[in-house]
């Protein structure tokens, strides 16, 4: 049977498809590009009215749509750039264990405590509800699930009272505001001791100063990334100015590019007149943010480096002493990376002659030498290794020697001591070379170990008494970028 035209195409089309159905159906390639995970955690209004704390009748939820509309503006901001990936946190399964069964733990023990309550079994009570308290610190169920910790706070602040420790029970009571600010509680279903006990706390709440870390201290706060594997916790909350208008306070922890242990904190503070106050304030931040595409991913080296330490000298060709003599003194040098692998240098030394075994040397003398030029240079993230050439000047403030014993008791007298006789060269002029190492003990603290070799070509006197001087040197020196 013929195939009609039409038929063939059609069969010659759908070819590539019968032979390779993942391939014509197949999505698009996703760009991918390196993000900045950031946490944004729930946001607290810290305006506590403690004449409103009681009210007739079932007391209200907590009314938080103004919350969760700064908070969905800001998520809205921050959804907005493409380098940076909101990320939540309860249920992810971004911790190392799963957030849920943690806070089942938690509530379990809430409910346990309260039943001890309940009973008036107090001290087994408290011993729960602090349990509980620790396991929720532990695994950051407090920064995640802040209202469970509040209950917690709350039953542990009613036992301490019981107990007769009031001054616990305030700190507890003072503690469950923080975690949620707007509880309100139905009038009369408290006792009277402890209707009082909310009160004085929550007028104590609401005259301290905020709470500005949600986790108290920092090292919790690089836990909490660094468990979370994110980059940045961004944190809100609503707090009367000193004129009584309502301010949004915005508080980013995020990690540092230099150190990931190290947290840097932005702040800011404006105004609050809606939710958009709350977007303004994360734009402002992203405005300055580190995100990927402006971080410079080229490792910095370091350009000036700056030492100084301990030098020893000797004199390899010494005619002019029986047994040489040895050079103690202190360095300065600097050297400068002009371009990688390339630096100039310039090094000063300060020598103090020790006299020499036969008393050749007819007076302690300070030389100071000086040496410029350019090296080689490698620099790792450890340290430094060069090679430097350059020109030397050596100048020996007092340097007399003589091997004529006539010459060591009568230095000064011609007719006994010939100036023939004492060596005395002020200046040498030569060249130099040196190789060292600089080995980093922190970012920019480098301690230096370096070894040299000068040839002298042009002296005040002979040349061939005093030459080819060879140095080492030990100290610290400083590294900047």
């Amino acid at each position: 049977m013929k195939l009609s035209i039409e038929a063939t195409i059609v069969m010659l089309a759908a070819f590539p498809v019968l032979v390779c159905p993942g391939a014509a159906f197949s999505e698009p390639e996703q760009r991918s590009w390196p993000v900045k995970r950031v946490v944004l955690i729930d946001a607290r209004d810290f305006r506590v009215n403690p004449d409103a704390l009681f009210v007739d009748g079932e007391a209200p939820s907590e009314d938080r749509s103004h919350l969760d509309a700064a908070a969905d503006s800001a998520r809205v901001t921050l959804a907005g750039e493409a380098e940076i990936e909101v990320v939540g946190v309860a249920g992810t399964g971004l911790a190392d264990e799963d957030p849920d069964s943690t806070e089942y733990v938690v509530r379990g023990m809430l409910h346990l405590g309260i039943e001890r309550y309940r009973d008036i079994r107090l001290v087994e009570a408290i011993s729960v509800l602090e349990g509980a308290i620790s396991l929720a610190r532990e695994s950051y169920v407090d920064v995640l699930m802040p209202a469970l910790v509040s209950d917690l706070y709350l039953f542990l602040g009613l036992c301490r009272l019981e107990t007769g420790d009031p001054d616990m029970a305030h700190i507890a009571l003072k503690n469950m505001f923080l975690y949620s600010p707007g509880r309100r509680f139905r009038s009369g279903w408290f006792p009277q001791t402890q209707e009082k006990a909310l009160r004085a706390a929550a007028l104590d709440f609401a005259q301290s100063p905020p709470r500005e870390n949600p986790l108290d201290t920092m090292d919790r706060v690089a836990g909490f990334l660094r468990r979370h594997r994110v980059d940045a916790l961004i944190y809100l909350y609503l707090w009367p100015g000193s004129d009584g208008s309502p301010l949004i306070e915005t508080r980013v922890f995020e990690r540092s590019l230099k150190d990931a242990e190290t947290i840097e904190i932005t702040r800011d503070s404006r105004l609050w007149t809606g939710p958009e106050a709350a977007s303004l304030a994360i734009s402002s931040w992203l405005a300055c943010a580190d995100i990927p595409s402006r971080t410079d991913t080229t490792r910095r080296l370091p350009r000036l480096f700056l030492n100084t330490g301990f030098s020893y000298s000797m004199f390899a060709a010494d005619n002019t002493t029986r047994t040489g003599f040895h050079n103690l003194g202190v360095a300065v040098g600097f050297a400068y990376q002009i371009q990688p692998g390339l630096d100039t240098f310039m090094k000063l030394n300060v020598f103090r002659t020790l006299e020499d075994s036969y008393g050749d040397l007819l007076d302690d003398f300070w030389s100071l030498r000086t040496s410029i030029g350019v090296g080689y240079s490698a620099v790792f993230s450890w340290g430094r290794v060069f090679t430097h050439f350059g020109l030397e000047m050596n100048y020996l403030s007092g340097f007399r020697s003589s091997t004529d014993p006539r010459c060591k008791l009568w230095p000064d007298d011609p007719d006994l001591c010939g100036s023939s006789d004492v060596s005395a060269p002020s200046f040498l002029f030569g060249a130099t070379g040196a190789v060292g190492v600089n080995v980093f003990v922190s970012r920019s603290v480098f301690v230096m170990v370096e070894v040299g070799l000068s040839g002298y070509f042009v002296a005040s006197e002979a040349l061939s008494d005093l030459n080819f001087p060879f140095e080492t040197g030990f100290g610290v020196g400083y590294a900047f970028f």
